[in-house]
């Protein structure tokens, strides 16, 4: 690890909203953690009107970049991937509750810069491409599949 900490992206349901949502508290709490260690964490998070109606968290927290990118389409979230694509660790959780499995296989199809200490993950358990995955593929840039 560098002495400026990882660079964390990280694509899950919602950091600033538990309504529906129990993975938050789960959330927050891992990458509080991880940002007291130094690393840099940007969460991705779909725009579903009923969660951001219902946010517990009014402003982002002061440990984390929060993107809320667009439901309408895939291009709000296209552009978080290109932003993504620079992390040193990459992570889809499951049940984002927007477009899960297009985003599971473009987590681990992105076309990373080579760097053998590089994680990508996704919320499957098994994706075709992932190391050991059906087909034997491999993930380009990347240590392991998370």
């Amino acid at each position: 690890m560098r002495s400026h900490g990882l660079r964390i992206a990280f694509f899950g349901a919602s950091l600033v909203s538990a309504w529906w949502n129990g993975a938050a508290m789960y959330y927050r709490g891992l990458l509080k953690a991880l940002h007291a260690r130094g690393h840099q964490i940007t969460f991705y998070e779909p725009a579903l009107p009923e969660r951001q109606r219902h946010r517990d968290l009014p402003v982002a927290p002061d440990w984390a970049t929060v993107v809320v990118y667009s439901v309408e389409g895939t291009r709000g979230l296209e552009r978080c991937l290109e932003e993504a694509r620079d992390a040193d660790v990459v992570v889809k959780a499951s049940n984002v509750g927007f477009c899960d499995e297009w985003l599971d296989a473009r987590v681990l199809e992105l076309e990373v810069r080579p760097d053998p200490g590089r994680l990508l993950g996704s919320g499957r358990s098994r994706h075709p491409g992932a190391p050991g995955g059906p087909s034997g593929g491999s993930l380009p840039g990347a240590r392991a599949a998370l």
